[in-house]
């Protein structure tokens, strides 16, 4: 919910207007609202809108990452394609 203020000029701010120090400071004062630590065994499972992405997905868009990435080889200034 947006910020309630009694000044006019600040009544439209946003949680925006807090920046990045906001949920540093928020942990630091609140520190009964921190996260319990993940267990070990826990493993990252990768889902698009709550299903599981398959295997081969992920090795494919890995591959396509890998390619789009890899730099083009220059061109030299006397090898002009006609």
């Amino acid at each position: 919910p947006p910020v309630r203020s009694r000044a006019g000029i600040s009544s439209g701010v946003d949680g925006a207007a807090f920046g990045t120090t906001f949920p540093h400071l928020f942990l630091m004062t609140f520190s009964n609202l921190v996260p319990d630590p993940l267990v070990l065994d826990s493993t990252y499972v990768p889902r698009v809108f709550g299903f599981r992405v398959h295997k081969s997905a992920r090795q494919t868009s890995t591959a396509t990452v890998a390619l789009a990435l890899k730099p083009a080889e220059p061109k030299k200034l006397g090898d002009e394609e006609e």
